[in-house]
C-alpha cells in the first residue's frame, strides 16, 4: 500500500467519537428484574477506537516520539472526524482524546446529546446487549472534512513519494449516506486509500452504494450477512450455515475487493488482490470484554498496511495481537 521510505503518512478517521457504558452482570442476566452490574464509562466508538489503535501502532513502529503509547507527530498523522452534542460529556470526551495527543476535528451539534453506547456484558466478557445512541455522527457533513482532505492532498506533493496514495481515509458507518458518499467521490478523485468499518448489521447497507470505491473493508461475520443479502438470489435459509468463503463471494459481487471478515474465536477471512486467506486468531482468555476489539484490529491492521507491510502480515503482526491485548485487559480503554 505504502512503501517504507514514505516521509509522511496521514491517516483520516471519520465517525463516533462517544461514552461507552459497560455494566457487566454479576450472575445470569434475569429479564424482568433489578440485576446487579458494575458499570464503567469510557472514551470508545467504532471510529475513535480505530484511531487510537493507529496511534499506537504508528508509536511502535518509530514514527512517533518517547511521548506516551498513543502519541501522534507529524511524521504520521492520525485525525479523528467527528460530530458531538451540546453538553458537557462532549468536553469530557474530547479532554480525554486529549490525554493521548490523538487530534480531533470536532464539530458541535445543536440539539443533538453527544453519542452513548451501553454495553451489558457477562461475567466472562461477552455481549448480551448493545444500545447505541449515535444519531449525532449522522450529522457529521462531508463538508466538515473535506478541507482537511484536500489539505492532505496538498501536503502529499511534497512530503511522499510519487505513486503513493495522498492520504489513507477510514470511515465508519455510523456515518449518512450522503456524508459516506461525499467522503468517498474525494478521496476516490484524490486517488487515496479508502477502508470502511461496517459497525453494525443494520448500517452496514450504508457501504453498498460505494462498495466499488471502497478499497478495504472490515467487517464480521453478522454485519457481512446484512451486505450479502443484498445479492440476488442470497439463500437467506442457508445463512447460518455459510462459510466466509460463500460470504466472500457474495461480497465480492457486490463490488468489494478487498476485505476483512471475523468470526469471533473461529478465526477470520482475508481477500487482497483475488485472493482469499482464511487466519486462526490467538487463542486467549476474555479476561476484560469484547467491546472494541474489531475496532482495534481494524485500526492497528490499516496503520501497520500505511507503513509498508501487506494485508496479511499487518494482521498476524499488528492487528490481532492489538485485539488479542483489549479481550485480556493487557490494552486497557480510555477511562473517563
Amino acid at each position: 500500500m505504502t512503501d517504507k521510505t514514505t516521509e509522511h503518512i496521514e491517516l483520516h478517521v471519520a465517525g463516533g467519537l462517544l461514552l461507552d457504558e459497560t455494566a457487566i452482570v454479576e450472575g445470569g442476566l434475569m429479564s424482568g428484574a433489578s440485576n446487579p452490574v458494575a458499570w464503567r464509562r469510557y472514551a470508545g466508538g467504532v471510529a475513535a477506537n480505530a484511531a487510537r489503535a493507529a496511534c499506537s501502532v504508528y508509536k511502535s513502529q518509530n514514527y512517533l516520539p518517547e511521548s506516551g503509547p498513543d502519541s501522534c507527530s507529524s511524521t504520521a498523522l492520525v485525525t479523528l472526524h467527528t460530530a458531538l452534542g451540546d453538553d458537557s460529556d462532549a468536553a469530557a470526551l474530547l479532554s480525554t482524546m486529549a490525554s493521548i495527543d490523538l487530534l480531533v476535528e470536532s464539530h458541535y451539534v445543536d440539539g443533538f446529546s453527544t453519542g452513548r453506547y451501553s454495553a451489558i456484558m457477562d461475567s466472562g466478557g461477552n455481549l448480551l446487549l448493545g444500545l447505541a445512541d449515535v444519531s449525532v455522527a449522522e450529522q457529521l457533513q462531508a463538508s466538515h472534512v473535506l478541507e482537511k482532505l484536500n489539505q492532505s492532498a496538498q501536503n502529499s506533493l511534497a512530503n511522499t513519494l510519487p505513486g503513493t496514495p495522498p492520504y489513507t481515509l477510514l470511515i465508519d458507518a455510523n456515518l449518512s449516506a450522503d456524508c459516506i458518499n461525499g467522503l468517498t467521490k474525494e478521496a476516490s478523485d484524490d486517488h487515496s486509500f479508502i477502508a470502511a468499518l461496517a459497525v453494525s448489521p443494520h448500517k452496514a447497507k450504508r457501504l453498498l452504494p460505494v462498495a466499488k470505491q471502497v478499497d478495504l473493508l472490515f467487517c464480521n461475520r453478522r454485519e457481512a450477512i446484512a451486505l450479502a443479502s443484498a445479492t440476488a438470489g442470497y439463500p437467506h435459509h442457508t445463512e447460518k450455515a455459510m462459510s466466509l468463503e460463500q460470504l466472500t463471494s457474495y461480497l465480492v459481487e457486490l463490488g468489494f475487493s478487498d476485505l476483512i471478515i471475523t468470526d469471533a474465536g473461529d478465526g477470520l477471512l482475508s481477500r487482497c488482490q483475488g485472493v482469499n486467506t482464511t487466519m486462526q486468531v490467538p487463542d486467549v482468555s476474555i479476561t476484560h470484554n469484547v467491546n472494541g476489539a474489531g475496532d482495534t484490529l481494524a485500526g492497528a491492521t490499516l496503520a501497520a498496511m500505511t507503513t509498508g507491510l501487506d494485508q496479511l502480515r499487518a494482521i498476524e503482526l499488528v492487528g490481532l495481537p492489538l485485539a488479542a491485548d483489549v479481550l485480556t485487559g493487557k490494552r486497557s480503554p480510555l477511562k473517563m
